[in-house]
């Protein structure tokens, strides 16, 4: 029987050789069975050596056709043709010269045989009809178990498929994070896992039923047996023998599908481990590809958003250009032009040079405010463009944070979970008392611990500051070992022991502890073997020490010669009392490190370890960042400082240019109306002057005239009364000549008052 599988993977190799395992005992004892009943039988001795099992080895080909193979052996037999041949004869009826009573007797004889006969015969074959029956409903059950197994590993290599269609669906790889595609990977081992389950039920199954098979068989060729005993048509040791031939069919039968169902297992069994490495393989390929495509994207986004027009041309920057512009516009239409329009005046003859000079004052004030104006816009166009910077700055740091999530191109240090790790040690409420005595041996691994569970570790001046401090730690765990193999242990104790007393000592007594501590530490620090960056800690704290115990030698003195004035102050002032504490501290950190558990020293060395791991990733990280993100940044930077710039050279050019042509313009129209208040000046001047002058003329003129008049009158007069023609022609002589003096007078007068 065979069933097809189409899944990915099976389970670990391990179960299939606990099924064997299970499998071996029976099969050896079925084994020992067959090689029992192969043998000759004696039904009067027992054989002398129990316990042998020979093997029996058969092949598959043997076994499938024992049974007509069993059956034409036993057909052939001599023996069995010759008691067939007997009970042939046994059973016909011979033709004698007996007697009725004789005939009788055989009669009722050869009946009780046939009847014998009949009931041996039907239980044969009720037997081989309930074989049948059995064979045929195991079967069933057979196909049935079959079939269930096919529709589950179906069931799990359609789910796997869908599984890897989410994992290799690139949109979704860069929208799930990491914990996605783990919990991808759980829900496949939980997947395969059941399968693996399955496969196991599915041979416990195949088990039961031939177990179930073994029963059945069982109780039917116990009735077999009881039913041909009691029918006596053969004797016993025959019935014997038929029984057993049948038990040995039974157990061919038996061992053959065992063997053969414990094969499918087995080989259902590898291939499930086969195909469920193959699926941790493609799951991580997956996650791969996972790291690798969301490395890509986030350099692509990056790129992709500093070459948009976020970047390329700034909305917030050009928002502000062109409020610049608005302003600009505004100004000049409502302020500068409304200015200018006033001198229309000069038209209508409403301008003056106060108000011209009032607007030259005004467009100077103009100029000034908009320069004020200007400089706010330019500072927010600076803020503005810092902003941006920051930004891209802000991007390209949350860029280098994704490479370090993702890791698609170095192996992260996992920094964060040693540090929850070295969180639960520190807890631990039962050290306590040792980190009391340690000096700042806990506040080291806190601050180490604070410093692994921070975000910045990502970058590398922060590894590199951390990495001397777990050094240092490292190189102090075997400090023990080594003093012990050179049998010089008792000098950490006794720095041990200095530095408890000076814990618990009082002010007066910490100074006097000073030199032994100095002594102490300077022949740790000349002890062979331990590591160079311990022994120059050490040597750092015995000079701390040194320059400790002469400044306190020092202010004694000081205090002595003080106190010998009778001034009276504290004899026990100690200079530097925190570098005293620090340097307290430091040699405890060192002298207990070797004291720490052993989870401590491990995961110290792990932490390390782990710090170099990161220190690689950082680099290459940053390698990465320099590469894809420094030069387009800088161009970018440099294209809005151009811009900036461009913006701030035409804009002041341009309000410069503008208040120069306007204040040429409102001077210009200052000198034109200077011009014309001149000419109405010297007008009005003029005219007055001429009015004067016409007036003077007008009365020189009247004068002259009334005096003409007044003499033309006494001729006229005079030629009226003439007495005679001489007198007559005199007179009017004379008033011709007056008339005409009177004209030239007029004519003078005219011309005169023109010129004037």
């Amino acid at each position: 029987m065979e069933v097809e599988e189409d899944s990915y993977e099976a389970a670990p190799p391990a179960h299939e050789d606990n099924n064997t395992s299970k499998l071996d005992a029976k099969f050896e004892a079925e084994q020992a069975l067959l090689a029992a009943l192969k043998k000759p039988r004696d039904f009067h001795k027992k054989e002398a050596k129990a316990g042998v099992i020979k093997q029996l080895n058969i092949s598959a080909s043997d076994m499938l056709s024992y049974r007509q193979r069993h059956a034409a052996t036993t057909d052939g037999s001599q023996d069995s043709v010759a008691v067939t041949e007997v009970r042939e004869l046994h059973h016909q009826k011979v033709t004698t010269t007996t007697t009725t009573h004789q005939t009788n007797k055989v009669d009722k004889i050869a009946a009780n045989a046939m009847r014998r006969r009949d009931r041996h015969t039907a239980a044969q074959s009720q037997y081989q009809l309930r074989l049948k029956a059995i064979s045929d409903q195991l079967e069933t059950d057979i196909l049935r178990i079959s079939d269930a197994i096919k529709e589950e590993l179906a069931g799990v290599a359609a789910a796997t498929a869908n599984h890897f269609a989410l994992l290799t669906d690139e949109p979704w790889l860069i929208q799930a994070s990491h914990a996605m595609v783990v919990d991808q990977w759980t829900h496949l081992n939980e997947l395969w896992s059941g399968r693996t389950c399955t496969i196991r039920h599915f041979g416990d199954g195949l088990e039961a039923i031939e177990q179930t098979r073994s029963a059945l068989a069982g109780a039917e060729l116990q009735l077999l047996t009881e039913t041909c005993v009691a029918a006596a048509y053969v004797l016993p040791p025959e019935v014997e023998r038929a029984i057993e031939d049948e038990a040995h069919e039974l157990n061919v039968v038996l061992i053959t599908n065992r063997r053969s169902h414990c094969h499918l297992v087995s080989r259902m069994l590898k291939e499930d481990v086969h195909k469920f490495v193959n699926v941790r393989t493609t799951w991580e390929d997956c996650e791969r590809h996972w790291r690798v495509l969301n490395h890509d994207h986030a350099i692509h986004m990056f790129k992709a958003t500093l070459e948009s027009d976020l970047y390329t041309h700034p909305p917030r920057l050009h928002a502000i250009l062109e409020k610049l512009r608005a302003d600009q516009v505004a100004v000049h239409t409502n302020e500068r032009l409304a200015l200018l329009s006033q001198l229309d005046g000069l038209v209508t003859g409403g301008l003056s040079t106060e108000k011209v000079q009032r607007m030259v004052s005004a467009l100077a004030d103009m100029y000034k405010k908009e320069e004020e104006r200007n400089a706010a816009y330019f500072d927010q166009l600076f803020t503005c463009q810092r902003d941006i910077v920051a930004e891209a700055a802000a991007m390209r740091e949350l860029l280098r944070a994704t490479c370090h999530r993702v890791g698609a191109k170095a192996k992260e240090g996992a920094l964060a979970t040693i540090a929850t790790q070295l969180t639960t040690l520190l807890a631990d409420k039962n050290l306590d008392e040792f980190f009391r005595i340690s000096g700042g041996l806990r506040a080291e691994l806190a601050a180490i611990e604070d410093r692994l569970a921070s975000p910045d570790m990502i970058y590398q001046e922060n590894v590199t500051a951390l990495v001397p401090r777990v050094a240092m730690l490292v190189a102090a765990l075997p400090m023990e070992a080594i003093l012990d193999a050179q049998g010089k242990s008792s000098e950490r104790k006794l720095i041990q022991a200095t530095l408890e007393r000076l814990r618990k000592a009082p002010k007066n007594e910490i100074v006097p502890l000073l030199p032994t501590l100095l002594a102490q530490t300077t022949i740790l620090a000349g002890i062979q073997g331990i590591d160079d960056t311990l022994r120059l800690e050490l040597d750092d704290i015995g000079r701390k020490l040194d320059s400790l115990i002469q400044d306190n030698e020092a202010q004694s003195s000081a205090a002595a010669a003080v106190k010998s004035k009778g001034i009276g102050l504290d004899a026990f002032q100690i200079a530097d009392m925190q570098g005293i504490r620090k340097a307290q501290r430091r040699l405890g950190t060192l002298v207990y490190t070797t004291d720490l558990p052993p989870p401590f020293q491990a995961l110290l060395h792990v932490i390390l370890k782990a710090l170099e791991v990161q220190t690689h990733a950082n680099t290459v990280v940053d390698a990465i960042v320099a590469l894809e993100c420094n030069s387009l940044m800088a161009q970018r930077e440099r294209e809005m400082d151009a811009l900036v710039a461009v913006v701030g050279s035409g804009l002041e050019a341009h309000t410069t240019t503008l208040h120069v042509t306007c204040d040429r313009v409102a001077r210009f129209f200052y000198q034109l109306v200077a011009c014309v208040e001149n000419y109405e000046d010297k007008t009005r001047v003029v005219n007055l002057t001429v009015m004067d002058l016409l007036d003077t003329l007008k009365d020189t003129h009247d004068g002259n005239v009334a005096a003409c008049e007044a003499e033309f009158a006494v001729k006229r007069s005079a030629l009226r009364h003439a007495p005679d023609e001489a007198t007559l022609e005199r007179e009017f002589t004379g008033c011709l000549g007056l008339l005409e003096g009177l004209e030239d007078e007029y004519r003078k007068y005219n011309k005169k008052v023109s010129l004037a």
